[in-house]
């Protein structure tokens, strides 16, 4: 099943498949830390969802 899969593909799509989804996690992580940096315990709060999104990703 995954030879039929790998023979579909163009040369390197999935290199750039992998690069996009990891334009997209750069960007929703930086989405996340401007939406937790408000208020008074802003900075805080960025700095707790920066470390919990390397976090997640160090398990995935």
């Amino acid at each position: 099943m995954v030879r039929a899969t790998l023979k579909h593909e163009q040369a390197g799509e999935h290199r750039e498949h992998l690069r996009q989804m990891v334009r997209q996690a750069s960007a929703v992580t930086e989405q996340l830390e401007e939406q937790a940096n408000h208020g008074i315990f802003g900075p805080l709060c960025k700095q707790i969802v920066r470390r919990l999104i390397r976090t997640y990703r160090g398990y995935i």
